[in-house]
């Protein structure tokens, strides 16, 4: 190590990498010894991240890439991951290990991450220093700011370690003519996740557009050309997950949860946020990060992403920065960032104009907040101002809460005692800062700083993961339900025949974990036809996919066999007494009203009909009449006997188990499911239309005895097949929508920008001659 610091930019990359990596494995080891041996982060970590990793990566590996029959009811492989991990190029790595080792190589990728997240935070803020020790140091800030440790529950750390050297791609092609680099980057960026994608764009737009006013950027009509052909090259390139994810997400009704189209009874505003969101951005800016459960402040969960306070600093030398430096393209990009994120339509431009307040982008603006930093400090300029507008933000919040405390009648903090603890943190922080403030040239200066980082951050995470775990532990599930070792060595019985299991109070996500078909999940990317089927059924789907015991008639409509369960009791009407198998703890209950993954009806009831039928009785009547959009319905009504709505009032078990006895006797036989293809036979003594407990999807294809036939909707939201009286021997065949034109676009993008670097070269090449 140089004296005081002076190191070169190579070194400097070095010092990045490795100290955030250092910090990455001591707030790992934290994590598994609060966890009790476990990296237990919450539902999002737990029960997404580690286990998609192992069920894409399994997928992967045995070639099962177009459909995902274990995830939820069964939905396209590619619409299933590609919002978590399928395209990042850190998952690309995992692939590298078993899937069964997701548990340990998901927390260790994690580190890996923040360590990339350094050296790219380095490579970018170095360009904006002569001393190369102060972008080592807004490194550090940007690896593990209060948004990064607030949000290690989410999936979020792939695109915060890679979106620094998208900038710095951006800038080299602007100011030093570097032909290609951006093209990659921004293909990196649109594989990696393509909703934070769509934020970065808008970001990128505002970043150019300041920086050409300021005079940052010298741009020609070549310069123009040459950025316009590497977005469009880049874009291209990803879209062989962008185009069959685009056809996939449509058909999600959240991505209709849009600014402009606010319910009536919504509490969001169009224009202004609410008042606590105000108090939160607050916060935001001075105080350390909360789990986004069992907060101390303001609400006791909130899962907005809205962090921004720099660990050790907050935003003191970033505001001492902008008030010492109010003509540079910093502070004006802050400014319009800082405008945007106050009313409620323009934060939406950053999230595709979702109708939720997330601060998701909130990592771009933090990245700026870095760079004036290590600016400031590299000029070694007073902090005064900074010191100033944090005392103020912080009389404001705490005015705001006492008339939030006097006018609702509510807690002060929420949790008195983490609250004190983040305002200790903070306090400590200041009165560091301002002693660093006075002594930027002394010998030991970087090193009270690491330590003040490496301090402020362990201590933030420690206290965030406690809360996390006393929240689980009291409300969810308790630790040792969430045990990876366990869950992944769930047996089940062996029937000998396809069918789908339904969970309470065990793992949450088991049967994609134990690549094993079941009706609940726990992820927001599933085929739009199963949030149709719960609209329809009277029951909301958000993130979750969990159907209330009192609506026994749908699993018997939906092939669920067994429920799992870790208590002794009888779970559900139609079930077991006793449980029939036991394993891991968990108990098995069968279904005795089973009747197989698709069968025959002798009636129908057409949808808008149906929509008469109360919530309490839909369960029971859709197991007598097919429902049929009004569109089929009347292509179908002379196969069926009609029925409607006043047919089903006050359905009985008598006529539960009366009707589960006639779809069992009509059931599909020898249903299988392999790499995208579910075959199946059934045998009609007429031509009709048969159900089939398949989600609806534009991208299945059907074969009746070796001919096409036409899939219909059917059950609000699965397939049916028409079907010729006798033996029908069945073929479903999915390829996703979009993904042979995504494939070919993919590679058109690839060929045609080797052609582009050849040219590039060629006449860079014929200059130099």
């Amino acid at each position: 190590m140089k004296k005081n610091w002076q190191i070169s930019q190579k070194t400097g990359m070095l010092y990045s990498f490795c100290l955030s990596l250092i910090l990455g494995i001591l707030i790992l080891v934290i994590g598994f010894c609060l966890g009790k041996g476990t990296f237990y982060l919450g539902t999002d970590y737990n029960l997404q991240q580690v286990v998609f990793n192992a069920a894409a990566n399994q997928a992967i590996k045995e070639g099962d890439v177009l459909w995902s029959d274990e995830f939820d009811l069964g939905t396209s492989f590619v619409g299933a991951y590609s919002f978590y991990n399928l395209g990042s190029p850190f998952f690309l790595l995992s692939l590298l290990f078993p899937a069964s080792l997701s548990f340990l190589y998901t927390p260790l990728l994690l580190c890996l991450k923040l360590a990339v997240a350094g050296i790219s935070s380095y490579c970018y803020i170095s360009q904006y220093v002569k001393q190369k020790k102060w972008a080592v140091v807004a490194s550090l800030l940007y690896s593990f700011s209060s948004y990064q440790l607030a949000n290690l529950n989410y999936h979020f750390q792939d695109i915060l370690a890679l979106f620094p050297f998208l900038l710095l791609a951006l800038d080299l092609t602007v100011t030093k003519g570097k032909k290609g680099i951006f093209c990659v980057m921004v293909a990196v960026m649109a594989f990696t996740n393509y909703f934070f994608f769509v934020g970065i764009v808008v970001f990128l737009l505002l970043y150019f557009c300041v920086k050409w006013a300021c005079g940052e950027y010298k741009i020609n009509i070549s310069m123009f050309i040459q950025l316009a052909i590497e977005s469009v090259l880049g874009v291209m390139i990803a879209a062989v997950i962008l185009l069959p994810t685009w056809y996939f997400i449509v058909s999600n009704p959240r991505t209709g949860n849009s600014i402009f189209h606010l319910p009536e009874d919504s509490s969001q505003g169009f224009i202004f946020l609410k008042p606590h969101q105000y108090v939160d951005l607050i916060h935001a800016f001075i105080l350390p990060s909360e789990c986004i459960m069992n907060r101390g402040m303001i609400l006791q969960s909130n899962p907005t992403a809205s962090e921004a306070y720099l660990p050790l600093f907050g935003i003191v030398p970033t505001v001492a920065y902008l008030f010492s430096h109010k003509k540079t393209w910093i502070t004006k990009l802050c400014v319009v960032l800082f405008c945007l994120m106050l009313f409620s339509v323009t934060n939406s431009i950053f999230v595709a104009f979702n109708s939720e307040y997330y601060a998701r982008w909130f990592f771009m603006m933090i990245l700026l907040f870095c760079v004036a930093t290590a600016i400031q400090m590299d000029e070694q300029k007073k902090w005064t101002s900074g010191f100033i507008v944090t005392g103020i933000l912080f009389a404001m919040f705490y005015g705001a809460r006492l008339l939030w405390k006097f006018y609702y009648k509510v807690e002060f903090f929420p949790n008195k005692l983490l609250a004190g603890m983040l305002i200790g943190i903070s306090t400590i922080g200041l009165v560091m800062s301002y002693v660093i403030s006075k002594n930027l040239t002394k010998k030991y200066i970087i090193e009270a700083i690491l330590v003040g980082i490496f301090g402020s951050v362990c201590v933030t995470f420690a206290l965030n993961t406690y809360y996390m775990h006393k929240y689980w532990n009291s409300n969810q599930l308790d630790i040792s339900v969430a045990d990876f070792f366990s869950a992944q060595d769930l047996q089940y019985p062996d029937d000998n025949e396809y069918y789908r299991v339904d969970t309470r109070d065990v793992y949450g996500t088991m049967g994609i974990y134990t690549f094993h078909p079941n009706i609940n999940s726990f992820s927001s990317t599933v085929s739009g036809s199963v949030f149709d089927f719960y609209k329809e059924s009277g029951y909301s789907r958000t993130v979750n996919s969990i159907l209330p015991t009192e609506a026994y008639g749908f699993r018997t409509l939906l092939g669920v066999k067994y429920f799992l369960s870790q208590k002794q009791q009888t779970p559900i009407v139609g079930f077991s007494e006793k449980p029939v198998f036991q394993n891991q703890g968990i108990y098995f209950y069968e279904n005795q009203q089973f009747a197989g993954m698709g069968f025959l009806y002798d009636s129908i009831i057409s949808l808008s009909e149906y929509r008469k039928i109360s919530k309490e009785d839909k369960h029971l009547a859709i197991l007598d009449s097919m429902v049929l959009e009004d569109n089929v319905f009347a292509q179908y009504s002379d196969k069926f006997v009609v029925k409607n709505s006043q047919d089903y009032q006050d359905c009985t078990l008598e006529q539960f188990q009366q009707w589960t006895f006639q779809r069992k006797s009509s059931a599909v036989k020898n249903f299988s499911y392999n790499k995208g293809k579910y075959s199946m036979t059934i045998i009609s003594n007429k031509d009709t239309l048969a159900f089939i407990s398949i989600p609806y999807d534009h991208g299945f294809s059907a074969l009746v005895n070796g001919k096409v036939v036409p899939i219909e909707k059917v059950n609000t939201g699965f397939v049916g097949i028409p079907i010729m009286k006798g033996e029908n021997k069945i073929v479903l065949s999915y390829f996703p929508q979009g993904l042979t034109s995504g494939i070919c676009i993919s590679v058109l993008g690839g060929i045609l920008f080797g052609g582009y670097i050849f040219l590039m070269m060629r006449n860079n090449k014929n200059e130099k001659i």
